[in-house]
């Protein structure tokens, strides 16, 4: 058990340079070919299924649990607009920062299989604020943590980046290590499913 969670935290710095390489007015949103419209909110919290090397990794150290690799926070939902803050490593070796892309964008990537919308278990007032929380990262242009450590917010990975946004509005996680997985933020009871998307 010591040596599994030891090659995870050598590892996790690596995989989560993350799986992407990379009021609450409902909008049907249209994705691309393999995917369908769904309805979400601001506030709402994207999880992402990839097939990326970073994301099969993510699952080893799951330990069979949902298969989610790279989560992110609906702040704009606009039309057939659908964006989401979300922290990403940097491409082709650059540091990464919290940004905002268009969800569409993301899920049009090949090494993207499906995506499922949650909903938080909190007013729509809180969930818009939980949203400009994670909103405020990226405008801030906070960088990615390739450390992965949760004692500070001066650079977040995906998973913290809800953590921080929905902390103050009642999540509490219990992490099975130092590190929070998609699924630890699902198994907290907090977040509902709401949509599955592209399977």
């Amino acid at each position: 058990m010591y040596a599994r969670w030891s090659v995870a935290l050598v590892l996790l710095p690596i995989v989560c340079t993350c799986a992407l390489a990379c009021g609450r007015a409902q909008a049907e949103v249209r994705f691309p070919s393999k995917m369908k419209r769904v309805a979400a909110s601001v506030g709402d919290v994207v999880f992402l299924r990839t097939t990326t090397w970073r994301g099969r990794v993510v699952r080893i150290f799951e330990s069979g649990r949902d298969d989610f690799s790279h989560v992110g926070v609906v702040v704009e939902v606009a039309g057939d607009s659908l964006r989401i803050a979300h922290a990403a490593p940097g491409e082709d070796g650059g540091l990464g920062i919290v940004r905002v892309d268009e969800l569409a964008a993301l899920l049009a990537r090949d090494d993207v299989v499906s995506a499922d919308i949650y909903h938080a278990r909190v007013s729509e007032d809180d969930a818009k604020r939980a949203a400009g929380i994670a909103l405020g990262y990226a405008k801030s242009q906070t960088p990615f943590d390739r450390n992965l450590r949760l004692d500070d917010d001066h650079a977040v990975y995906c998973t913290e980046l809800v953590w921080l946004s929905y902390g103050q509005f009642g999540l509490t996680v219990r992490s099975r290590s130092a590190i929070l997985f998609p699924s630890d933020l699902l198994t907290t009871g907090f977040f509902v499913v709401r949509e599955e998307v592209g399977r």
